[in-house]
């Protein structure tokens, strides 16, 4: 690679584009994508489609197309770089301290399951929010979280005590699985993966008991994603 120097922004974008694996290089190039196509001022899209041209062709090519833009050529000729598979995050793990797991639940589930369960995730470092169809106290355990106020965006796992015919838990769940987050269900909420077109036997899905499911789901957390799941 030549020498770095100020006016060098794009050897370490390329660097570090080319070190990822494919399903990672996919998760960049759906971003950008995804990010672009909200700009409607086509000037900085075929200007940020240039700057996309000096990091990787390929990248650039699939932006333009999902924009129905033609992919610039660089200009400058990209240079073969030396990729570092440091820089991937595809197997390896990672603590799970601070990470936010869901846990769906209902007034029919056992007080001292839903107690145990959160013992356990928060004994592994991440922390344990209650998902009830109401809020106020289950038993002597609060409700953090109820359908009203859930978003898939802040959990990083489920884990489901209960089943739910709610339309907004079923769409919950099937936002998570999307976002190749780690589920799991006890055998009587497994109707609820169903119906979220959630396969049982899908990478980072855990069907069993509560204490199963909940080790299972705090394992799969270290990977941070199901990356299988989410892969092509």
């Amino acid at each position: 690679m030549a020498r770095l120097g100020f006016d060098d922004h794009f050897s370490q974008a390329r660097v570090f584009y080319r070190s990822l694996t494919e399903v990672e290089q996919e998760h960049v190039r759906d971003a950008y994508a995804f990010e672009l196509a909200k700009c409607y001022e086509q000037a900085i899209t075929e200007r940020q489609l240039r700057a996309l041209a000096r990091i990787d062709a390929d990248l650039c090519a699939f932006v333009a197309d999902a924009l129905g833009l033609a992919a610039p050529e660089p200009a400058e000729p990209l240079e073969d770089v030396e990729p570092s598979p440091a820089l991937r995050m595809i197997g390896e793990t990672w603590p799970i301290d601070g990470r936010v797991v869901a846990i769906l639940t209902g007034d029919e589930v056992d007080a001292a399951e839903l107690s145990a369960v959160r013992h356990a995730v928060d004994t592994a470092g991440a922390l344990p929010l209650v998902l009830a169809p109401h809020g106020g106290l289950l038993g002597e355990i609060p409700v953090q979280h109820t359908p009203f106020t859930a978003a898939s965006i802040e959990f990083d796992a489920l884990v489901a005590l209960a089943p739910s015919e709610d339309a907004r838990v079923v769409r919950l769940v099937d936002e998570i699985s999307r976002q190749g987050k780690a589920i799991g269900a006890v055998e009587d909420a497994g109707g609820l993966l169903d119906s979220a077109g959630v396969a049982t036997d899908a990478p980072g899905v855990v069907v069993g008991t509560a204490t199963e499911v909940t080790a299972g789901v705090l394992d799969a957390l270290a990977a941070h994603r199901a990356w299988e799941r989410v892969a092509g």
